[in-house]
């Protein structure tokens, strides 16, 4: 199956009904659990193994039987003699032709293969939607793939800062965990970019910003997503994500360990020292750490968790700079400053009823350009609208941000 659907999936999880549907129209209904979950040789599908318990006779007799058939049409088409295996009549359509291949579903949605940072930003999901099923499989980060997508990443930023910012919008059938590493990746590079960070440098801190929550794919779904605070024992297994990651980045000889240390190992640290893993003090927190925690912590609120709904940007902003024992405030000056209020890739609503993707942001951090998709006033009437500079202002005054899911939108749905 697709990689994004197969993350949630964990060793020894239950299913109650599994359809095995063959080319000739045979369908065999079995229940069991998943045995393993990993990735192809190419890294580019996941391969499910399941178990079946509790059969029936007639259907374990059915089983062995598909696996036969199976086995023998893989036989028939690896053979390399003369001699021609007649195909097994499990994959002959009912009318006894061989049916078309069967394809995973697209990867790419139609509205996007126009989209070419889009594309490539899905392509970095896919490494770690992959890299994700490697680690539950207890492999190490690849070196060389983290490298290859870090700098793909760094392009993206280089060729078209609000173009890339605008694509992080098309990941929402992403898990959750690749949602927020790249939205923090892409952030925390385009941030250090503007704060000087350069070279080697900068490429250690978005390979680690792109990898810093990977580890949370190792914990219990009792402590991910758990609707109650978490208790002492839970939090300890909690903080315990951060080891997981820096040792499986053993492997990355390129990537400076002080770098690493800070971007990953103090994302969740805190001035006061209330922070995970070590407790680090204000005095004990560099400056990485410090940047990386502000754009790790205004991501996490505005999303949705089983235990609290999610913030709106604004008032995540609010919640950050109110809490300057925690927080390193000018480091968070500098986030609202550099992303602004209405940011690239917010869905913004006009005094006229207009609601428009904001695609880009002038010098004061206003919409300078704008797909306009809808009017609150006429729901029924989508619109595909772009707008620039001056003939935004026939949409009255900005009132400012709202929820896409309220209006029933989606960058994925045009």
């Amino acid at each position: 199956m697709r990689l994004a659907d197969a993350v949630p999936l964990q060793a020894g999880q239950r299913f109650e009904v599994l359809n095995l549907a063959f080319p000739s129209g045979q369908v065999l209904t079995l229940g069991g659990w998943v045995r393993h979950v990993r990735t192809d040789d190419e890294w580019t599908s996941a391969l499910i193994g399941c178990e079946f318990s509790a059969l029936a006779i007639d259907h374990e007799r059915q089983l062995w039987h598909c696996v036969r058939e199976i086995e023998r049409e893989s036989a028939r088409k690896s053979a390399q003699s003369d001699r021609t295996l007649q195909p097994s009549a499990l994959f002959l359509s009912p009318t006894g032709k061989k049916p078309l291949p069967v394809a995973l579903p697209t990867r790419v949605p139609a509205n996007v293969s126009g989209n070419v940072t889009a594309t490539r930003l899905l392509g970095v999901a896919d490494y770690l939607n992959a890299q994700i099923l490697a680690l539950q499989n207890g492999d190490e980060i690849v070196s060389t793939l983290l490298s290859r997508h870090t700098d793909t990443l760094l392009t993206l930023g280089v060729q078209n800062r609000e173009s890339l910012l605008y694509a992080l919008g098309y990941l929402a059938a992403e898990p959750v965990l690749v949602q927020h590493a790249l939205n923090v990746a892409v952030r925390v590079s385009d941030l250090a970019r503007w704060r000087r960070y350069g070279g080697d440098t900068l490429k250690a801190i978005t390979a680690c910003a792109l990898v810093h929550d990977l580890g949370k794919a190792l914990l219990p779904a009792a402590v991910l997503d758990s609707e109650r605070p978490l208790d002492a024992g839970q939090r300890e297994r909690l903080s315990r994500h951060v080891g997981w990651v820096l040792e499986r980045l053993r492997g990355c000889r390129w990537l400076a360990p002080d770098i690493a240390d800070e971007i990953i190992g103090e994302a969740n640290e805190r001035l006061d020292g209330s922070g995970y893993p070590s407790a680090k003090s204000e005095a004990e927190l560099g400056e990485l750490g410090r940047m990386m925690a502000v754009v790790d912590v205004i991501d996490a609120m505005t999303r949705a968790r089983p235990d609290r709904p999610a913030l709106g940007l604004i008032d995540s902003y609010r919640q950050v700079l109110g809490q300057p024992d925690l927080f390193d405030s000018t480091w968070t000056q500098r986030y609202i400053k550099r992303f602004g209020t209405t940011p690239v890739g917010s869905l913004v609503r006009y005094a006229s009823g207009a609601l428009a993707w904001v695609q880009r942001l002038d010098e004061q951090g206003r919409p300078d350009q704008v797909h306009m998709v809808l009017n609150v006033n006429n729901r029924s009437r989508r619109l595909d609208q772009l707008l620039i500079g001056i003939d935004i202002d026939q949409l009255g005054h900005l009132e400012g941000m709202v929820m896409p899911e309220a209006f029933g939108l989606s960058r994925m749905a045009r």
